[in-house]
């Protein structure tokens, strides 16, 4: 039980201390560090980016993922955080991330409910502020040593609140007061993730979010990682991210679309 113990306090100081991505309205979980070894008691990735320029002023751009999961017997306790930080001289124009904390009961059943909480602050498209929480029902379909195909259903509650700092100029209302969204949600994912060969990592994600009253206006998200394994623990990947909204809190543009490409450090 102690040693139990002292791998969440671990996992939570790594997870904390490691100062992501682009950030979107829906967060591609599925898209987490994910291990073909079962017997593994944790494993994780942190993948860093720094980018610093010098024309007039000093440009400071960094950004960092970091995600670990954690085996306590029959249960999995997945933790991840994002952070990213843009500087121009002593302007801070962004510096956003979220906090993803999900429990598995029983994570060898095929069949098996998973607790989840979020928060998220300054994402790019205009959310000041973000809380969920919710449960979803994960149904493995297929899991072996190069392959794993899951689908999982369920709901969830939000509180958002929005600025117009992503919102075009043009389309800016009179009152630009924050505006604030809480809401009950249906949530579902599709997940695969293949290995075809020993040095190439295929991931791909689906993601369906939807008032219960209004399902014909959902949130509708997508990832793509391709990912080349230089060695054991290091790899260098690129991650397309698309995010569609039938009804977005303030006139954003419904379509959002990121391209990353970084290197992940795994353990």
């Amino acid at each position: 039980m102690k040693k139990s113990i002292s791998y969440v306090v671990f996992a939570i100081f790594l997870i904390t201390t490691v100062v992501q991505d682009c950030q979107s309205q829906i967060l591609y979980t599925e898209g987490f560090a994910w291990s073909y070894d079962t017997a593994k008691r944790f494993h994780g990735s942190i993948s860093p980016s720094f980018n610093f320029q010098t024309p007039k002023e000093n440009f400071i751009q960094f950004m960092n993922n970091a995600d670990l999961s954690i085996h306590l017997g029959k249960r999995e306790l997945k933790l991840a955080n994002s952070f990213q930080l843009i500087k121009s001289g002593s302007d801070v124009i962004l510096s956003g991330g979220y906090l993803y904390a999900k429990f598995v009961s029983s994570y060898q059943k095929a069949v098996k409910p998973e607790v989840f909480v979020q928060y998220q602050w300054r994402e790019a498209r205009g959310i000041e502020e973000k809380y969920a929480t919710g449960i979803n029902l994960r149904i493995r379909f297929h899991r072996s040593q190069t392959a794993g195909i899951y689908y999982g259903v369920g709901g969830f509650y939000e509180y958002e609140l929005w600025n117009y700092d992503g919102v075009p100029e043009e389309q800016l209302p009179a009152d630009l007061s924050p505006v604030t969204n809480r809401l009950f949600k249906i949530n579902s994912y599709f997940s695969l993730k293949w290995r075809p060969v020993k040095t190439l990592n295929f991931d791909l994600g689906l993601y369906y979010q939807s008032r219960y009253d209004d399902l014909d206006r959902p949130r509708l998200g997508c990832h793509l990682n391709l990912e080349y394994q230089i060695t054991k623990n290091l790899a260098l990947g690129i991650n397309v991210q698309t995010l569609c909204d039938y009804s977005p809190v303030v006139p954003v543009d419904p379509w959002n679309h990121v391209v990353l490409q970084q290197f992940r450090i795994s353990f």
